[in-house]
């Protein structure tokens, strides 16, 4: 097959480091005929099979590796999986990734973390698409509802399994999540796609794809409602659009532009007290990314990119008047508080506005016949607007500047090494230094050990170092302060030390990973109680964010992946954890909690999918958390098994192709998600789409 020597020629060792734009565009078209062209997949195998042979990685050094090759884990969820797992959103495809929890703090928002340790904002995880960070200052997490991508557009996500700081900076503390999308030569004509089901959740994606000159180019829509858990105000009212365009005017250069926008309302699922009442937040955000590709030859590539994000919350409510939540006549309120009078209280959570604009020159050249080398630099420029979180109404920003590099040695034959840094100075932290050394030997063919050793840094966001969060009178003075921030934080720091064992044994169609890790994590953010700032107690208490809390985190993580015909894929994830980690309860105190129980003992999943004739596909999910406790606003939850179930069923109409599907999630009992509150029931689901030629 023409398609597969491309590929094989793009991506094989002696070729460049990373894959180039126009060399990519030439594979889209081979991949895009073979698609187009009325094979079913029921007849051959899917494209993911056809490229096991040739595995390779890009995201933990950003050097084109095999996973033998590489100094960090990483799990790779390919299209077939994407579809086989029936998830409908993204966030539930971390769930194959072992050693990580995915938790729905509401219907409309979703955490991701890896071995616990969190509460609903995850924050020591880098998430990107297609090379954009979209970790937002606003609430140092992701909100995975606006990330600008559908679950059709993207082609794979890595997932690095471990600290990745020395190759994508602060944020990657406990690994990278990589989204890739299809390059649009991969998508030509009008696609449709329905999905409704439980819980009123209803989505319809419109996409188009095209070509004009030597532009490719990829429209889509999309609108997804839902009422999210029965009894809880979590509803989900947001639209999207994104567009991404490919242009090749020489055959050395590419240009690939990205423009998003999406906007809409989410419920705010709180417990209805006067304090914290059920209301609608509205979220906007929108992105522009081009980046500019040269290949300098078969060993040589550079490139720039620069983008811009943005994201706007507006959540500001009345609590309503004094008099009336004391309970006493409005005479009594300056009395009781120090002759304020009596109006109302104002509240908000999530509000603000957040930007960021990074610029990003990166270089990929083979210095020697044995060594190749990945090195750049980058300049970031993030600014934040939260009046009631930071209690001040002008703009807050953070300037920084990083400068990166990735050197593989092949020492010999059998033995290569890996020598990584990032070294980033800002103004919150000043300059940082993290490096990873990292040693992989060949034992039999297909087959390596790996060694490293990395010591990471995370600098705390905007947010985290700036927190000045309290209830307000509508005149704008304080009645308590909820949240602040210590003004002596530290960066945390995390010292990994790992061993692992990877083996691609082709004659088996069989891969596997085991990874075995100790995760030293110091002057970790914590929340201490400190007494009220104001004579009021609104709150029980002060939350203080500073250094308190550190952790240490020992286990096991193995993935295994068996294709034993090109119809049938077998997927197995495990992760293994014990902690010993603490948090002060007040500051300069002895006093601490235990933070063992926020991370699972056990993480498991198990991925069947089959391809039979007549292009049916039957594929079942089985996931088990073992139980935990949610830092934050969570509970303690029991453990839980899931299984989740997808049956679907193409079709050919012309030149046209389709496919019906039916979804059945959590097939077993009830478990919860998050809080007690949150009870995940069966769900069932209908899915439909229709590609035009």
């Amino acid at each position: 097959m023409p398609g597969l020597k491309v590929e094989k020629l793009i991506t094989s060792e002696s070729s460049s480091n990373r894959m180039p734009r126009a060399r990519r565009r030439l594979t889209g078209l081979c991949l895009g005929a073979f698609f187009s062209s009325g094979v079913s997949a029921a007849e051959f195998p899917s494209e993911a099979a056809w490229f096991a042979e040739i595995p390779t990685l890009v995201t933990g050094t950003r050097l084109a590796q095999r996973p033998q090759d590489s100094p960090v884990s990483t799990t790779v969820i390919d299209r077939e999986m994407i579809r086989a797992s029936g998830a409908l959103e993204i966030a539930d495809l971390m769930r194959l990734v072992p050693g990580f929890q995915v938790s729905y703090v509401s219907g409309s928002w979703q955490a991701v973390t890896s071995h616990g340790l969190t509460n609903q904002d995850p924050r020591r995880l880098e998430v990107q698409v297609d090379g954009r960070s979209v970790y937002m200052p606003l609430s140092s997490t992701v909100d995975w509802q606006m990330l600008g991508v559908t679950l059709d557009d993207i082609e794979r996500i890595e997932v690095v399994r471990g600290s990745d700081v020395p190759a994508y900076g602060s944020n990657a503390l406990l690994g990278v999540i990589n989204i890739i999308t299809r390059e649009p030569i991969a998508d030509r004509g009008v696609s449709f796609a329905a999905t409704a089901g439980s819980g009123d959740f209803g989505r319809a994606v419109l996409r188009y794809g095209g070509s004009a000159g030597a532009l490719d180019h990829r429209l889509s829509l999309s609108y997804t409602e839902s009422d999210g858990f029965d009894g809880v105000n979590d509803d989900v009212d947001v639209g999207a659009v994104s567009f991404r365009g490919s242009y090749q005017p020489t055959a050395t250069d590419s240009f690939d532009i990205q423009l998003g926008y999406g906007t809409g309302a989410r419920g705010l699922a709180t417990d209805g007290s006067v304090t914290n009442p059920h209301r609608d937040w509205d979220a906007t955000s929108h992105y522009q990314s081009i980046e500019w590709t040269r290949s300098l030859g078969p060993e040589e590539e550079i490139s720039v990119h620069g983008y811009h994000n943005y994201y706007k919350a507006q959540d500001v409510h009345s609590l309503g008047l004094l008099s009336d939540i004391l309970g006493v006549p409005p005479e009594w309120v300056p009395a009781i508080l120090d002759g304020q009078p009596d109006q109302e209280l104002i509240h908000a959570v999530y509000h603000g506005t957040a930007e960021r604009y990074d610029l990003e020159l990166q270089h990929l050249v083979r210095p020697g016949s044995n060594t190749r080398l990945v090195w750049g630099l980058g300049l970031r420029f993030d600014r934040l607007r939260a009046e009631w979180l930071l209690s001040r109404d002008d703009y807050i920003d953070d300037f920084g500047q990083r400068l990166f590099g990735n050197l593989e040695w092949r020492v010999s034959e059998d033995t290569v090494l890996n020598l990584g840094a990032m070294a980033e100075n800002n103004e919150i932290a000043g300059f940082l230094f993290s490096p990873r050394i990292a040693a992989n030997v060949r034992v039999a063919e297909g087959q390596a050990l790996r060694a490293s050793l990395t010591r990471s840094h995370r600098t705390f966001s905007l947010l985290e170092t700036n927190f000045l969060y309290a209830s307000r009178f509508e005149d704008g003075s304080a009645l308590d302060y909820l949240i602040i921030a210590d003004p002596d934080i530290e960066p945390e720091g995390l010292t990994t030390m790992e061993l692992g064992y990877v083996a691609d044994l082709a004659p088996l169609n069989l891969s596997l990973d085991v990874r075995l890790y100790w995760e030293s994590l110091d002057d970790a953010l914590g929340a201490t109680r400190e007494e009220d700032m104001l004579p009021v107690a609104w709150e029980d208490g002060t939350f203080l964010y500073g250094n308190f809390a550190e952790a240490d985190t020992r286990g096991v993580d193995l993935q295994l992946s068996w294709r034993p015909d090109p119809r049938t894929l077998v997927a197995l994830q495990y992760g293994y954890a014990t902690s010993d980690g603490w948090v002060l309860r007040h500051r300069g105190g002895d006093a601490a909690d235990d933070l063992s129980e926020s991370v699972p003992r056990h993480t498991a999943s198990l991925l069947l999918s089959r391809v039979f004739e007549r292009d049916i596909q039957a594929s079942a999910a089985l996931y088990h958390v073992s139980d935990m406790c949610w830092l934050g606003n969570g509970d303690c939850l029991d453990e839980y098994t899931r299984l989740d179930l997808r049956l679907a069923k193409g079709f050919r109409w012309g030149r046209n192709s389709g496919e019906i599907a039916f979804l059945a999630h959590n097939l077993l009992d009830d478990y919860n998600e998050f809080v007690k509150t949150n009870l995940f029931e069966s769900r069932y689901y209908l899915q439909a789409r229709l590609d035009l030629d």
